[in-house]
């Protein structure tokens, strides 16, 4: 079936609901807005194209996706809902391309439980209560690119093995990219201007951060609880206070050939980390310490260009 170049607002439930195996359906060039739900496909309906359409200031989501896979939500607005822009539950294999998904209430794009599927070339900019773009509740196996999140409360949100790459994202209000889990990588990303740190993985092991710009926050990257990762090949530049902190329980990390420049207090800041290995990395114009380990034992350190910082290296209760 097509559903299109409809009117489908004001209505006290649904503007366009699909139901129970309700496939292979075209829903495009249509306004779906000031309904409680924009457009909403429930139960298991598969293959379906939703294109072109504004589903605006509804009551809870614009469009969402319960239980479907290999759906195609592209070109579409998703403005000032009470709840969600773009929502899929327990639904993999979908593609989510070039839509709008901004100034909602909650969160621009938001997967729960949903593996499998393709974020991309999407703008999700304001959304200021929660986030840009989140996956939450075992969403895993998800590629999150070239996509902009801006001023909302966290821009990117993933978890295990997701690619996040060539996504710009800037003036969120904690953080830019937020990772737990394993085996993701986040690639070539422009992140600037969190108000707490530009990526920070929490309970996060296995993943590669490499080749991304990361512009001024107070901590540019921070790990917690997170071992075994490597973090290559950044330009790191503007830190209030540490260009990169791993702080408590993070061991065997590789820190290399990463360029850490301008921090407020110390560029690459160890504590209660062990085992990890600091590498070609160029520190310079620190204002306290390039290097500083606190608490933190059997770490490697060579071969880093360390210039035109306050101090070079300080160890405090460290062996090393």
């Amino acid at each position: 079936n097509a559903i299109s170049n409809n009117n489908a607002s004001n209505n006290g439930n649904y503007g366009i609901y699909l139901y129970s195996s309700s496939n292979y359906n075209t829903i495009s060039n249509n306004n779906a807005s000031n309904n409680s739900y924009g457009i909403y496909l429930y139960q298991i309906c598969d293959h379906n194209t939703i294109s072109n359409n504004i589903a605006n200031s509804n009551q809870n989501f614009g469009i969402a996706i319960s239980t479907g896979s290999y759906n195609s939500i592209n070109n579409n607005i998703a403005l000032n809902n009470n709840a969600n822009g773009l929502y899929l539950e327990s639904s993999h294999d979908n593609i989510i391309d070039n839509n709008t998904a901004s100034n909602n209430t909650n969160y621009g794009i938001y997967l729960s439980s949903s593996s499998n599927n393709s974020i991309s070339n999407n703008t999700a900019n304001n959304n200021v209560n929660y986030g840009g773009i989140a996956l939450s509740s075992t969403s895993y196996y998800n590629n999150i690119t070239n996509n902009i999140a801006n001023n909302n409360k966290d821009g990117i949100s993933a978890l295990s093995n997701s690619i996040i790459a060539n996504n710009s994202v800037s003036n969120n209000a904690n953080h830019g990219i937020s990772l737990a889990g394993i085996g993701s990588i986040i690639l070539d990303n422009n992140v600037s201007n969190s108000t707490l740190y530009n990526i920070y993985l929490a309970s996060a092991d296995n993943n590669l951060i490499q080749d991304n710009i990361l512009f001024n926050a107070s901590h540019n990257l921070r790990l917690e609880s997170s071992s075994s990762n490597q973090i290559k090949n950044n330009i790191i530049n503007f830190s209030s206070q540490f260009g990169i902190i791993l702080y408590q329980s993070n061991d065997n990390n590789t820190i290399e050939n990463n360029q850490i420049i301008n921090s407020g207090s110390d560029g690459l800041y160890l504590s209660w980390s062990n085992q990890n290995t600091l590498r070609n990395n160029t520190i310079r114009l620190v204002s306290q310490n390039a290097v500083y380990l606190g608490s933190s034992s059997y770490n490697t350190i060579e071969d880093n260009a360390i210039e035109n910082n306050t101090n070079a290296i300080q160890f405090l209760d460290s062996t090393n």
